[in-house]
């Protein structure tokens, strides 16, 4: 309490985003989002309105995608499960490897060991999910992602007339998918950033552990950073013997090289795959044409 005014900490809603969003796409301009989030009044008004002729629904549909609208009804903040999971495990790490835990995170220098398990993709999920809603005949979501094989044979199949865009853009809606192209994690930063503070509980008082994984990860013990210290010292010390080098202070991580290694990895991925998308459309192309001159 500070000047007679008592701090709240924020309060995770038990209402589900994807649910929000899946009614606002689909029966949106009955106020079926609206009334999910215990905004009662506005989807009466929103119901004998059409949506505001659409315009409010469709409105409403592009703020629960993006994440933009934050909060129910009560002002409890909306939380996406599949970013929570990922954060609270402790593992989760940006494309360069650095941690996504706070404040501390650009003072960690990127390693050239193995990936982390939860990488976060730089895509944006409600982007995809746009893309995927409006132009996913002409397979935007899947490029947009890095499914570039995918993203051709949506596109010459017009999203499988209709079907497969369908399922792509409830996956995406309702988190089922939850990776792009690269096996990295959509995120939402909304979430990221409530986490990050970590003063966000659920409506039953109870923290969801946003600040002391951040805690965890930012602040080192000593004796493990001493025993890091050692270890590193020692294959440094081993790396220079084999070399033939001559003894001298380790030298540091260099980013613009992990980068470099980064994007050759990523480029042999797209190329691979880019090969097995190919070979599967030269496989089914016979059984493609067999049912077209069945049908004439």
């Amino acid at each position: 309490m500070a000047n007679g005014v008592v701090h709240q900490s924020p309060v995770a809603s038990s209402k589900s985003r994807s649910t929000a969003t899946f009614l606002a796409w689909w029966l949106g301009i009955f106020g079926a989002d609206r009334f999910y989030l215990g905004d009662i009044g506005l989807g009466i008004l929103k119901l004998l309105t059409l949506g505001g002729c659409g315009l409010w629904a469709l409105i409403d549909k592009i703020l629960l995608v993006m994440g933009n609208r934050q909060t129910d009804g009560s002002g409890k903040y909306l939380i996406d499960q599949t970013t929570l999971r990922l954060f609270q495990s402790g593992r989760l790490k940006d494309e360069l490897g650095n941690p996504i835990s706070g404040e501390q995170e650009s003072q960690h220098q990127p390693s050239a060991g193995p990936h982390p398990d939860y990488v976060a993709s730089s895509k944006s999920k409600g982007i995809a999910t746009l893309l995927a809603m409006w132009f996913g005949s002409f397979g935007a979501d899947r490029f947009y992602l890095g499914d570039i094989g995918m993203g051709f044979l949506k596109l010459f199949t017009l999203g499988g007339c209709g079907l497969w865009t369908l399922i792509d853009a409830i996956l995406l809606v309702t988190g089922s998918r939850d990776k792009d192209g690269l096996g990295h994690y959509l995120i939402d930063q909304t979430t990221v950033r409530l986490l990050r503070t970590g003063e966000i509980r659920d409506e039953h008082g109870t923290p969801l552990l946003g600040g002391e994984l951040r805690a965890q990860e930012t602040t080192p013990v000593p004796s493990q950073l001493a025993s890091e210290e050692v270890q590193h010292q020692a294959m440094d010390t081993s790396i220079q013997s084999i070399a033939g080098l001559s003894s001298g202070p380790p030298c540091p991580p260099d980013p613009k090289a992990y980068k470099e290694r980064l994007k050759e990895q990523e480029y042999h991925w797209v190329q691979h795959h880019l090969k097995e998308y190919w070979q599967s459309l030269v496989r089914q192309l016979p059984s493609c044409c067999l049912l077209c001159s069945s049908f004439r």
